[in-house]
Formats: structure tokens, sequence, C-alpha cells
């Protein structure tokens, strides 16, 4: 499993439809896949730690969300101080 962070730039930047699809793809199957509020956006947890995480589903392939450590948060609210 790749411990990449799936950050949102990498989302939004002009990308193929195919290129976003493998992003969220990838993001969901993490468990760090994750809602920001109050946008709705769907976010890697450990870019934005205060998004909600999102529940397990096999049907839409999103992995159990994964718990943050102290470390990734610290780090994320470095890049990220008004989360």
């Amino acid at each position: 499993m790749s411990d990449k962070i799936f950050y949102m730039d990498d989302f939004t930047t002009g990308k193929p439809v195919e290129e976003r699809a493998k992003w969220i793809r990838g993001l969901n199957t993490s468990g760090y896949a994750g809602i920001k509020t109050p946008e709705g956006y769907v976010v890697d947890r450990r870019e934005f730690p205060n998004a909600i995480p999102i529940k397990a589903n096999s049907i839409f392939g999103v992995a159990k969300p994964k718990i943050l450590t102290d470390e990734q948060i610290k780090e994320a609210n470095k890049k990220n101080p008004e989360d």
C-alpha cells in the first residue's frame, strides 16, 4: 500500500477525466478520504485533518477510515493553517 497523499491541487489542475477518476479511486482505497466542510469537497484527510472521514463502502470501493497520527495532523496544519 502506498503512503501517497492525494493533494487537492493534483485533482483540480485541469487533468483529463480519466486521471481525476484514478485520483479519486486511489483516495477512496487509501482509507484517508474525507469531506471538507462547508464546501463538501472530497479530500485527503492527511492534507485536511478536520475533514469528516468517509465511511467504508464496498460498493464504491471506499476503505475503512484510518486514524490520523499526531504527526500527520501536525504536518497538515503547517501546510494548511486555516483548516
